[in-house]
């Protein structure tokens, strides 16, 4: 089964803004006024590579969409592609200065196996490069788009990693993300059986009146496997439970004690104890959750940072376009500009 053609066309604003970070040339004095688009400390992006990525961008939009030139909706597509390939060509281009600050590397095995797995979604690799050839993006540049997301994906972690993470942090993680540690299909379980209704109500009363759960089990619950060790199951897999009392466990807070259920003729008070606790170190479990549920958030912060040390120069034509806050980036969507699929190529 083939990948969605909208799939291959989601990259193109990013392969072009990419294309621009490797076109930029260093910097040694001042660039003539009308001749460039951004300089970011000492690299340049000239107005005519910018205006080449544009047009590009948009000949493949136009190609899927079908939108009329000169209409309301075109001019807000030109507008916001033009917003879109600005700032991700300046965050591309710090992106890449920190990771080489931090050595971080994606090699060309990297790049050619997050390749191979794209073709995967294809009946056969020509399919796959049919369909590249067919909006006009070269290999080539795909490659390079492929190496710089596994980059941006390394720097996400390397940020994550470089976080302070204290006792305090940990223990309030611990608090307030349980999930994280805890196996919820197994819990501590404790029964009493008894053969009859009347009898289950009377320990329920006792129970009521603050008796103790395991002293009634030993006194009297009629399974000799259990009753003498106060009706404990030990942590058990609640799969193992009759549904009715699966349910009921799945319900109960530790320490408290089911209604009277009736199990194959006989009469059942369960007790729910703890769950299971995963054997999962505390700092890795926050690192994890990092990764996954902030990461992006963190890349873009430090992009944010980044951004208002830097040296950036945008041409007085642009200025409007450029955005220092990530959120108030135009993200393009699929019934207007398809965004760069991060799942696809996330590794």
């Amino acid at each position: 089964m083939r990948k969605p053609f909208i799939f291959l066309l989601s990259i193109i604003i990013c392969i072009w803004a990419w294309g621009l970070c490797l076109q930029a040339a260093d910097l040694h004095a001042n660039p003539p006024a009308a001749d460039y688009a951004v300089i970011i400390d000492e690299n340049i992006i000239s107005i005519q590579d910018f205006d080449s990525a544009i047009d590009k961008a948009l000949k493949n939009i136009e190609f899927v969409h079908f939108v009329e030139k000169g209409s309301k909706e075109w001019e807000t597509i030109v507008i916001m592609t033009k917003k879109t390939v600005l700032n991700e060509l300046i965050n591309n281009k710090l992106l890449l200065v920190g990771a080489k600050e931090r050595k971080i590397a994606v090699t060309p095995e990297d790049v050619n196996k997050k390749l191979s797995e794209l073709q995967k979604g294809y009946l056969n690799k020509d399919g796959f490069f049919d369909e590249i050839e067919a909006i006009g993006v070269p290999l080539e540049q795909l490659k390079d788009t492929i190496y710089y997301q596994l980059l941006k994906n390394k720097m996400r972690k390397a940020l994550v990693e470089e976080l302070e993470i204290t006792d305090h942090d940990m223990y309030d993680f611990f608090v307030n993300h349980p999930s994280f540690f805890i196996n919820y299909k197994k819990r501590q379980v404790s029964q009493i059986i008894v053969p009859s209704k009347q009898k289950a109500q009377e320990i329920t009363s006792f129970l009521n009146n603050g008796q103790d759960f395991s002293e009634l089990a030993k006194k009297f619950s009629i399974d000799a496997e259990t009753n003498e060790i106060g009706g404990d199951l030990g942590y058990i897999n609640l799969n193992q439970l009759p549904d009715k009392a699966k349910l009921e466990m799945q319900n109960l807070k530790p320490g408290e004690i089911s209604k009277i259920l009736k199990i194959n003729n006989e009469y059942y008070l369960f007790k729910a104890g703890e769950y299971l606790l995963l054997d999962k170190d505390k700092k890795k479990a926050i690192m994890d959750y990092l990764l996954v549920e902030k990461g992006e958030e963190i890349l873009n912060k430090w992009l944010v940072q980044k951004k208002e040390t830097a040296q950036i120069s945008i041409h007085p034509t642009l200025k409007h376009y450029y955005e220092i806050a990530i959120d108030d980036i135009f993200v393009p969507t699929s019934d207007m500009i398809p965004s760069f699929s991060e799942s696809i190529l996330d590794g």
